[in-house]
C-alpha cells in the first residue's frame, strides 16, 4: 500500500516524540517514587473534591490565563498574529493519526511535564522565591514549546511563547493551591484532551 511522503513524516515524529517521553517516563518515575508516592496519597484523600475543583476552577483559571495571554500576543503582533508553529505542527500530527497523538498528547506528555516543571524546577525554585519560581517555571515551559522554532530564525515565537507561558503559570497555580501534582497533571491532561478532541472532531 503505498504511504504518501508527508503520512510518512507525521507517523515518524509521533513516534519519536512517544519514544521521547515514554524514555523520560521511566526514570522519573524511579528518581522521584517517593514524591509521586506522597502526592498521589495528598491527591486521593479528597479525590472527589480535587476532581471537581480542577476540571471547574482550574480550567477557568487556565483558559482565562491563555486567553490573556493570546491577546497580549496579538497586540504586540497585530497582523502578524497567527497559531504558534508547534500548534499548527501538532494539529498536523493529530490529523494523520488521533489515537497515538491521544497517547502522546493526553498521558505522555502532561506527565512528564508536570514532574519536570512544577515537580522539579517549581518546587525547587519555590524555597528561594515563590514568584519566581511561578514566573521562570512558566517561561520555561512555554520555551520548550516554541525554541526549535525562535532556533531555526522565527523571532516572533518569543511572543508566540506567552500563551504557552500563561497556561504554566495556570498549571503552577492549580499545584500550588491543591498541594499535589496530580491536580497540575489532571489539568494538562484535561485542556490537551480537549484540544485532541476539537483537532479531531474537524477531520
Amino acid at each position: 500500500m503505498y504511504i504518501s511522503n508527508a503520512y510518512s513524516a507525521d507517523f515518524v515524529n509521533i513516534i519519536y516524540n512517544m519514544l521521547i517521553g515514554i524514555a523520560s517516563a521511566i526514570p522519573i518515575i524511579f528518581v522521584l517514587k517517593d514524591f509521586l508516592i506522597e502526592n498521589w496519597k495528598i491527591f486521593k484523600d479528597k479525590f472527589l473534591e480535587n476532581i471537581i475543583w480542577v476540571l471547574t476552577i482550574g480550567l477557568v483559571v487556565s483558559y482565562g490565563l491563555a486567553f490573556v495571554g493570546t491577546a497580549i500576543e496579538t497586540l504586540i503582533l497585530g497582523s502578524q498574529a497567527s497559531d504558534a508553529t508547534n500548534q499548527v505542527f501538532v494539529e498536523s500530527l493529530v490529523k494523520s493519526n488521533l489515537p497515538l497523538m491521544f497517547i502522546q498528547s493526553v498521558i505522555l506528555a502532561p506527565f512528564v511535564e508536570e514532574m519536570l516543571f512544577r515537580g522539579v524546577i517549581f518546587n525547587t525554585l519555590r524555597q528561594k522565591n515563590k514568584v519566581l519560581a511561578h514566573i521562570l517555571s512558566a517561561f520555561l515551559f512555554g520555551l520548550l514549546h516554541v525554541y526549535t522554532y525562535i532556533l531555526a530564525g522565527d523571532m516572533t515565537e518569543w511572543i508566540k511563547l506567552i500563551p504557552y507561558m500563561a497556561t504554566g503559570l495556570s498549571l503552577s497555580y492549580v499545584y500550588e493551591k491543591r498541594q499535589t501534582i496530580f491536580a497540575s497533571i489532571l489539568l494538562h491532561m484535561a485542556k490537551n484532551l480537549i484540544a485532541v478532541l476539537s483537532i479531531g472532531l474537524l477531520i
